[in-house]
């Protein structure tokens, strides 16, 4: 029998349930999520940095109209590694007995449908060139149709990491991931291979991916643990999740379709490597604070109190982080794109600044979305991505044709700003934290946020980063971020003096304990 399997609870996981057996609860698992969250904020930030590293160096190898066409290309195994996963992913997390049969089932289900979803956009992707009036976009999209069988080998061993609470996945597979995709496409990319290049780079991060997850989760499935009965429970909770996610990524998509449609490659390109830059805060709050917030939300989904306090502590540490972040991308949108990717790319630096609501919006939908997973309330969701597609079809629709790559990237932000609203509605009868507790939230960071903007402006208009060298501008630039920086930890606590207690507690979290050392 693999390691971690012999009493149907890994490890990892079993220590934790005696360390809260053996404590009132509230420490030892407060204290594994802090750790978490470090670790996987760790490994995001080397992923993340590997990642921006290699795009920066791509975006002088690649053109944007190149760019445009991998981004219309690469849709189809976007809807379909998310039918893939469909919705097991969760499943197996909130999954509380009979792991090893779940896993089993989940894992040959899996690559049934890996199989299926490769071939089904095989033959679909020919329809994808018509659509973008793309030639180039229909040969990649077949060319990416076998990593939807890749990625749906990863989801299993994905599951079981999480729930046991191990960051292996962002600390090692993550960073393994984006370390071969930057070698293999920068070097095809460097030697003219150009859209083909990205091609490459893609197959071999998820390659890796697969043996290292495989490597970490240590498991083995086994045929005849694999049941009809089985795929049944799983799919009744997996089926409203898959549906709400299935909504959610079509309306992540309508800026790419309408764009693709309406406007050029080229603008395609744009406006994906400016979204591409704006979205990398957001990915730490959603990756790094859903990856751990989801499995420690279900630890103690079963106690009202704990599941309501943790949820409010949540959305504080959501809105101290995240609205400043959130707001900086207004002023530094312009800078970042030309500094980092160079002058041609100005266009994408205005998405990055019409792109303000995206990480904000984002970070409280996803609150929202686990808090909804673990109070076993996944019908939800349902709703919630409803309305997220609604919003953005509405909005998107209306903004392409007159505004173009800047009135898309506003839809964007509005869209996010209405559904996170939505999102706290459907919440908050069931955790108990009201409107005016969420608006005591918010006030603090947004008045901080306010007079961090003003100082950075002011600072912009005082040296202006682009009327330098290169090297000039990003050093400015920096100086730009520290100033916004201290102007926002020094606004906060005045403005908030509840917050200085959270400032000390998140400082003292993040540095690493003398056991750890």
């Amino acid at each position: 029998m693999p390691l971690g399997f012999d009493d149907d609870r890994p490890p990892p996981l079993r220590f934790v349930a005696e360390r809260q057996e053996a404590s009132t609860g509230e420490g030892s698992l407060g204290q594994t999520a802090s750790r978490g969250a470090r670790l996987a904020f760790v490994g995001w930030a080397g992923s993340q940095g590997l990642t921006f590293a290699a795009y920066i160096a791509l975006a002088h190898l690649v053109s944007p109209s190149a760019f445009g066409s991998f981004t219309a290309g690469s849709l189809i195994i976007g809807f379909g590694s998310l039918v893939a996963e469909s919705g097991t992913l969760s499943a197996l997390i909130n999954r509380r007995e009979r792991i090893l049969e779940a896993a089993s089932t989940a894992f040959y289900s899996l690559v049934v449908s890996g199989i299926a979803l490769t071939l089904g956009a095989l033959a679909i992707s020919p329809l994808i060139g018509l659509f973008f009036r793309d030639h180039a976009a229909g040969k990649v999209a077949a060319a990416l149709a076998a990593w939807l069988l890749l990625r749906s080998l990863t989801i299993v061993p994905d599951a079981l990491l999480q729930r046991r609470l191990s960051f292996a996945r962002r600390v090692a597979v993550d960073p393994l991931g984006a370390i071969a995709f930057a070698a293999v496409s920068i070097v095809l990319c460097a030697r003219g291979a150009g859209v083909w290049g990205l091609v490459g780079g893609t197959y071999a991060s998820e390659v890796v991916e697969v043996a290292a997850a495989w490597g970490f989760a240590r498991f083995r499935p086994r045929r005849w643990l694999a049941s009809w009965s089985m795929w049944r429970e799983i799919t009744a909770f997996a089926r409203p999740v898959l549906a709400s996610e299935i909504l959610r990524r079509i309306a992540s998509q309508m800026d790419i379709i309408m764009l693709g449609r309406f406007d050029s490659a080229a603008t395609l390109g744009q406006y994906r490597n400016g979204f591409r830059l704006a979205q990398q805060p957001g990915v730490a709050f959603v990756d790094v604070g859903g990856y751990v917030l989801q499995p420690v939300l279900a630890h103690i989904s079963e106690q009202p109190q704990r599941l309501s306090a943790a949820v409010r502590r949540a959305y504080g540490l959501t809105a101290m982080s995240a609205i400043p972040v959130s707001a900086a991308t207004v002023v530094l949108g312009v800078p970042i794109a030309v500094l980092c990717l160079g002058d041609r790319w100005r266009p994408a630096g205005h998405a990055i600044a019409a792109l303000w609501g995206l990480l904000a919006g984002g970070a409280f939908v996803s609150v929202a979305a686990e808090s909804i997973k673990a109070a076993r309330a996944p019908r939800l969701l349902v709703r919630l991505h409803t309305l997220t597609l609604v919003s953005t079809v509405v909005f998107v629709c209306a903004a392409t044709i007159p505004f173009g790559l800047i009135g898309v990237a506003s839809a964007v932000s509005l869209s996010q700003a209405v559904v996170a609203v939505y999102a706290f509605a459907l919440v908050h009868p069931l955790t108990g934290m009201g409107w005016s507790a969420l608006v005591r939230e918010l006030a603090g960071p947004l008045a901080a946020s306010a007079a961090m903007v003003a100082a950075m402006l002011a600072f912009a208009g005082a040296v202006d980063p682009l009327h330098h060298g290169e090297a000039t501008g990003l050093a400015l630039t920096a100086v730009q971020v520290a100033l916004g920086a201290v102007v926002y930890l020094v606004a906060l606590p005045i403005i908030d003096p509840r917050r200085r207690v959270d400032l000390r507690l998140i400082a003292a979290r993040l540095r690493p304990s003398p056991r750890s050392s």
